[in-house]
């Protein structure tokens, strides 16, 4: 059996889409498009699949990959699309689903280089995007609309792609090398910035970009776009609010800094005085994280990915 290889990201998923298909080697895009009763994936999750059965991602808890992978590797011999089905409704009668219900799965084999490059490109510049994917037609087309929503609309199933989640850590010492280390091992994109080489050393280790801070009067640019997470991690509070006046200067979705309801009190009258209207000022979250005074600094960085994670969630079901 071949190992899955967990992705994160859909963007992993195309890319290794994107070199079988360089390669000149079949590749097929197994997409979740129905679930009856419950099931371990939401629609619209991926898993890309090689000739000889190698795949990246998960479309179930395991249960399901190395069958659905059989499928798929059908398809590509057969040079066509088709949609499978397990559990309920199934033409595998003897297969049940341990969690019960049933799920469907639409393989596209083949899929378009170019289509592929479109989709990389769009997630590299952090745009949304959407494909429509056509079962009957074997064609899949890609959709410049933000809004469009995961699911079937008539013969066709929609799938919606939001940018990843982008973790901008700022500061120094245990708590932020503890940030980067574990959102990198999540799986999340992660600027580290800090005056401090040790620990921006540490943070490159863990596959972090890192950005070396030289003074409060010279900020280097701070992406900055709705799907984005400020996180300060400072201990010296007054070097930060050049930085986070930077960050709030954008639409980052969380801004929040480390410190005790003391510190946050003093955080925001200082910029209230350095003229932050309250507005601005209720978007920096603090205490941060959804462990109340958590002081390890790992236990602080578990506490602050939940809360950034669920925050994530949150907003992907709004935009």
């Amino acid at each position: 059996m071949v190992p899955t290889t967990y992705a994160q990201s859909d963007k992993q998923i195309f890319q290794f889409l994107r070199t079988l298909r360089r390669q000149g080697q079949p590749a097929a895009l197994v997409t979740v498009t129905d679930i009856e009763r419950t099931g371990p994936r939401p629609r619209g999750s991926h898993m890309a699949v090689s000739i000889t059965g190698d795949r990246v991602g998960y479309v179930t808890s395991g249960c399901l990959e190395q069958a659905v992978a059989g499928d798929a590797v059908t398809a590509m011999k057969d040079n066509a699309d088709r949609i499978v089905r397990y559990g309920e409704n199934s033409q595998y009668l003897d297969f049940r689903l341990p969690c019960g219900g049933g799920m469907a799965f639409h393989i596209h084999v083949d899929p378009d280089l170019a289509l592929l490059d479109r989709c990389l490109t769009a997630m590299e510049r952090r745009q949304p995007f959407g494909l429509a994917f056509e079962p009957q037609g074997g064609k899949v087309e890609f959709l410049d609309d933000s809004k469009v929503a995961t699911g079937w609309v008539e013969d066709k199933f929609l799938r919606r792609y939001a940018p990843a989640l982008r973790f901008i850590l700022v500061g120094s010492g245990a708590e932020l090398e503890m940030m980067t280390r574990l959102a990198s091992a999540a799986g999340y994109e992660v600027l580290a910035y800090s005056s401090d080489e040790s620990i921006l050393a540490l943070c490159q280790a863990h596959d972090a970009q890192v950005f070396q801070l030289t003074s409060v009067q010279h900020i280097p640019p701070l992406p900055n776009d709705q799907w984005t997470a400020f996180i300060f991690l400072f201990h010296e509070h007054e070097l930060e609010y050049p930085l986070i006046k930077a960050a709030l200067s954008g639409p980052a979705f969380y801004i929040g800094a480390l410190g005790s309801k003391r510190t946050q009190a003093t955080r925001l009258d200082n910029l209230r005085h350095a003229g932050v209207d309250e507005a601005t000022l209720a978007r920096i979250g603090g205490p941060i994280g959804l462990i109340p005074s958590a002081r390890d600094p790992a236990i602080l960085a578990i506490s602050v990915l939940a809360e950034v994670v669920d925050r994530y969630r949150q907003l992907e079901l709004k935009i």
